[in-house]
């Protein structure tokens, strides 16, 4: 009976606290995905800011209509995309056309191809390449084939933002091992993709 007993009561405390820590457990997951996607979430912001600055403008909105060379010559300069931290940047006029994109790798410094992938998406003439509303703006995670990005696209207007849209500017930063060890250090976790 003793040894029936002390059996029960070992297999009994054994799933309780096994239920116990696995829940710790789960929870303990579910908070630290939810840390290091609001870390991304948070550059995402920053980099919406960046998007904003330049699609707000009266500079930006003259260039998508006229694609005037002083515009080019004065801002889309060598180090514009490390300045800005951001590896593409795309103006699309509203029509669908694409105006300008470049593609730039960060770490070597050069300039690299979009992926067709992403004029592809881009193609669809959806949300994301066509604002309707002057307050919209697209934010977030999108997953290439080739790698994922944070991305933000604005519509493109005025400085007062009062005349009509003239096209989407995006603005995206492939996160690569570099984005994966920035958000580490915020986040204080060990994350993988």
């Amino acid at each position: 009976a003793l040894a029936t007993l002390v059996a029960a009561l070992f297999f009994t405390s054994r799933l309780v606290l096994h239920a116990g820590f696995s829940e710790i457990e789960r929870q303990n997951t579910i908070q630290n995905a939810i840390r290091a996607s609001n870390a991304l979430l948070r550059e995402a912001s920053s980099l919406d800011s960046k998007v904003h600055d330049w699609s707000a403008w009266d500079d930006t909105y003259r260039y998508v209509e006229d694609r005037n060379s002083t515009y080019e010559k004065s801002n889309f300069v060598h180090d514009t995309c490390s300045t800005l931290y951001i590896n593409f940047m795309i103006f699309i006029d509203t029509t669908g056309k694409i105006v300008y994109a470049r593609g730039f790798d960060l770490s070597s410094d050069r300039d690299i191809p979009v992926p067709q992938s992403f004029f592809d998406i881009l193609s669809r003439r959806d949300k994301l390449s066509l604002h309707t509303d002057r307050k919209s703006s697209i934010t977030g995670v999108l997953t290439l084939p080739e790698y994922p990005i944070i991305l933000s696209s604005r519509p493109i207007l005025d400085t007062s933002e009062k005349k009509p849209i003239k096209g989407t500017l995006i603005f995206a930063r492939i996160i690569d091992e570099k984005e994966i060890r920035t958000v580490s250090d915020i986040t204080r976790l060990s994350l993988d993709i």
